[in-house]
């Protein structure tokens, strides 16, 4: 079984060497991350999630597969690093949140936010013509 999930990880196609989300940059051939301009220090693990979500394209990518792909095969599949990892990986990049929790699921890069444009006023409300009178004057 660990075979073939080593050979489906091969499998998988190569990632840019610069990937781009919003104001977040990630070097992956320099190891280095940006956000808005700034350096954002990352541990080897939490540069490794991030590629790895970065990389599912905005798809929910599992607890179990992010263990598997970011940390070896020997990982406890019922230990919380996953969960921890995140939070800490969240809390160095900063807000606005860029990593979605799906609960039951696994987790995702959020959509990237665009600034908010207000919507256009509605048109000034015109009370319905009148029906015309029926012909006959009332006395």
């Amino acid at each position: 079984m660990a075979r073939i999930r080593a050979l489906a990880r091969r499998s998988r196609p190569a990632l840019p060497p610069v990937l781009v989300h919003g104001d977040l940059i990630v070097d992956t051939a320099r190891r280095s991350v940006s956000r808005g301009g700034r350096a954002v220090a990352l541990t080897p693990k939490e540069f490794g999630l991030l590629e790895v979500l970065l990389g599912a394209g905005g798809a929910v990518v599992s607890s179990e597969e992010l263990l598997e792909r970011v940390w070896d095969a020997y990982a406890d599949p019922f230990t919380n690093t996953v969960r921890v990892t995140l939070m800490r990986l969240r809390r160095k990049l900063g807000e606005p949140g860029l990593i979605d929790t799906v609960p039951g699921a696994g987790y995702r890069i959020a959509a990237p936010r665009t600034a908010a444009v207000p919507p256009e006023p509605a048109p000034p409300c015109t009370p319905p013509p009148r029906a015309a009178a029926s012909g006959t004057a009332a006395p």
